[in-house]
């Protein structure tokens, strides 16, 4: 059964049952600018590691890399390349990709094992980078990123950025 929900401060998602249990299955459109777009996703990424470490749920962390992934290339695709053409925030950039890169050696390693103690520790210090990741994108990146992209111009990325999703 799949169904639809909405959590304060957090996006619309769908919902599957599996075991009698609820799991996200991937994160909705949201429209606006891509500013308003992350930091929703950025809640549900929150959201949904604590949910991992918290039910040490390997299937739901499974499920979620697939919108992680997403999340990660439209990022690598549409945004970090703005970034990077400026002066102001190229530095900025290109640690936004390395700390990209640094996840994703660290989801590698992850794939083959079990939901043991030493799984839950690498899930939990994913979900450690994951939330420096975004505090350094949303107190950092984003105001620095707002100094030269216009409001028009972050509608029109976050636009090809829930396109490219799709």
């Amino acid at each position: 059964m799949v169904s639809t929900a909405e959590l304060p401060g957090i996006p619309m998602y769908m919902l599957a049952r599996k075991n009698n249990e609820e799991v996200i299955l991937h994160m909705s459109e949201k429209k606006g600018s891509i500013y308003d777009i992350l930091k929703s996703e950025h809640n549900w990424v929150k959201q949904t590691f604590k949910e991992i470490i918290g039910k040490r749920d390997m299937a739901l962390f499974s499920q979620a890399l697939g919108p992680l992934t997403k999340h990660m290339s439209g990022e690598e695709a549409l945004f970090y390349p703005k970034l990077q053409a400026n002066s102001g925030t190229k530095v900025l950039a290109l640690k936004l990709y390395e700390a990209h890169n640094a996840g994703k050696d660290l989801v590698g390693k992850m794939k083959s094992i079990q939901a043991d103690d030493k799984w839950l520790a690498q899930v939990e210090l994913l979900s450690d980078m994951l939330a420096g990741h975004i505090a350094d994108e949303e107190t950092n990146v984003f105001p620095a990123a707002k100094k030269f992209i216009s409001e028009k111009e972050a509608m029109e990325i976050g636009r090809a950025y829930q396109n490219r999703k799709a």
